[in-house]
């Protein structure tokens, strides 16, 4: 049985006493990625709401296929991912063999156009429920710190532009980026630390960690590293799909909440701001340096106190 997300973040805040900090992934949480991507090359005969509901349905990572069953569903989803997979290869070896950017960028609109046709599945993407609950808890101010991004470090062995990376940022700006306590943290593309190494340089002091599993975001060993280093306080949540079903454990605060598709808009982001803020377009947007600001920022002051101590002594 799936919990409510706004019930455990109400709860859970009035436990502590104070308003919570949560990490949050977008691609399958806040947003489809997967099942858009899927629904791009299928037929399209069905609303994208029914098709994602389908392809979580029947998601079940740990048979050799990728699906669960073998009814008519079963098989239309596992003939869709034999051609995500073809394409993946293809965009893959694409950015394998191509150098410039400008040029990457038009083969991989080609490419897309090939195997999707007009379907573009990243800005048809709709928001779902968790981004709902998330928004009401917000408004209410149960949230002192929203924080997205960890999929943002991704090393690219070329200088080539990262499509989805802008994706994820600009979606920020006209949705969550609106409201003040929510973060995009980026990564800039330079180094990829495993998942919970990524938590202790952002936000070691999480309250909730809202993330799905799946071999494309994070596996069973990958959580597992997460649950284990981030310390027994934490709450992890899991939309109800399938390939989450298998870590679900109230008693290790791992809970399952409903995640569909919604009709919400960029509009209901809206919030009444008493005052002109005084910040330029990137808002809310932090740029890490994975690790090395810290040691940079005692450099100095050490530098700064070793000098002092010089002039003193003189």
């Amino acid at each position: 049985m799936s919990n409510s997300l706004y019930f455990l973040i109400k709860k859970t805040s009035q436990q502590k006493g104070r308003k919570l900090k949560i990490v949050c992934n977008v691609n399958d949480v806040i947003k489809p990625m997967k099942s858009s991507c899927l629904y791009g090359i299928s037929d399209k005969t069905i609303p994208l709401k029914k098709y994602h509901e389908i392809f979580w349905e029947k998601r079940d990572y740990k048979s050799s296929n990728g699906v669960q069953g073998d009814n008519e569903k079963s098989k239309i989803i596992e003939k869709n991912l034999k051609s995500f997979e073809i394409y993946q290869k293809d965009r893959a070896y694409l950015r394998k063999i191509t150098t410039d950017p400008n040029e990457y960028k038009r083969k991989t609109a080609e490419l897309e156009k090939k195997y999707m046709g007009n379907w573009d599945y990243l800005s048809n993407r709709p928001f779902t429920t968790i981004a709902k609950d998330l928004l009401t808890c917000l408004k209410e101010d149960l949230i002192e710190e929203l924080v997205f991004g960890l999929a943002s470090w991704t090393k690219r062995e070329q200088n080539l532009p990262s499509v989805l990376n802008k994706v994820r940022i600009d979606e920020f700006k006209s949705s969550f980026g609106k409201i003040p306590q929510s973060f995009f943290i980026n990564g800039n593309n330079k180094e990829v630390p495993e998942y919970w190494k990524r938590i202790e340089i952002i936000r070691p002091d999480f309250d909730f960690w809202i993330l799905t599993l799946d071999p494309g975001n994070i596996n069973e060993e990958a959580f597992k590293l997460i649950c284990d280093n981030s310390g027994p306080d934490k709450t992890y949540i899991l939309p109800d799909y399938k390939c989450n079903k298998y870590v679900a454990d109230d008693s290790k605060n791992i809970y399952l909440v409903k995640n569909q598709i919604i009709d919400l808009k960029n509009e209901d982001f809206d919030v009444k701001k008493e005052k002109k803020l005084d910040y330029d377009d990137n808002t809310n947007i932090k740029f890490y340096c994975l690790g090395f600001v810290t040691p940079v920022i005692l450099f100095g002051i050490y530098y700064i106190a070793k000098i002092f101590l010089t002039k003193n002594k003189k």
